[in-house]
């Protein structure tokens, strides 16, 4: 789209507008805003806040009409406006030890250990996703731009769900843009705003 900012000084982030056409009887074409975070090609398909519709859906049974789609997707600056505000909040929030893993078991949550409820209190603590998105904290791309901020914490999650977890990059792809995975990383965005808040 054109538009991009950094959330810290090197840490770009660009706009762009995720367009999928499943060729499928009873699929629809899928136009939705997507930021990317240029170090590590992050993404993030999703509505933020809640607030009003993040992409649209055109049957393939109707004809395709750009201008309407055009028209709907005006609303990915004002989306692209709110990420940077969130992303530029998150960077300046700093995560303490504790909150940071409550925070992971928030998003992979870990509440039973065999038939045991499962407290946790340490990373030895938390489920194998957890910790595999907590051990990438320091080493993910774009580690260096807003180490030990919510931001790093937030993107640790991302990094993990979009270039290391499931079973190919296919199924990764898939799962980051469409499935379990998209909605996850929506989660973690959340939980890191009520977390730095």
């Amino acid at each position: 789209i054109k538009e991009s900012f950094d959330v810290v000084k090197g840490d770009q982030v660009d706009s762009y507008l995720l367009f999928s056409n499943p060729h499928e009887y009873g699929k629809s074409i899928d136009v939705r805003f997507t930021p990317i975070r240029v170090t590590c090609m992050n993404t993030l398909a999703m509505v933020i806040k809640g607030s009003a519709v993040n992409g649209m859906k055109v049957n393939h049974r109707k004809a395709f009409d750009p201008q309407i789609v055009k028209e709907t997707m005006g609303i990915a600056h004002e989306k692209f406006e709110q990420y940077k505000e969130v992303a530029k909040f998150l960077s300046k929030k700093r995560f303490d030890a504790q909150s940071l893993i409550q925070y992971y078991n928030e998003v992979f949550p870990r509440t039973y250990k065999g038939k045991k409820n499962v407290e946790v209190k340490s990373v030895e603590d938390l489920a194998i996703n957890a910790r595999k998105a907590y051990e990438l904290l320091d080493t993910q791309a774009g580690a260096e731009f807003g180490k030990g901020s919510w931001w790093s914490a937030f993107n640790s999650v991302t990094y993990f769900t979009d270039h290391e977890m499931g079973r190919n990059a296919d199924s990764r792809l898939s799962s980051s843009w469409f499935g379990a995975n998209q909605t996850r990383k929506v989660k973690a965005l959340e939980k890191a705003v009520e977390f730095a808040l």
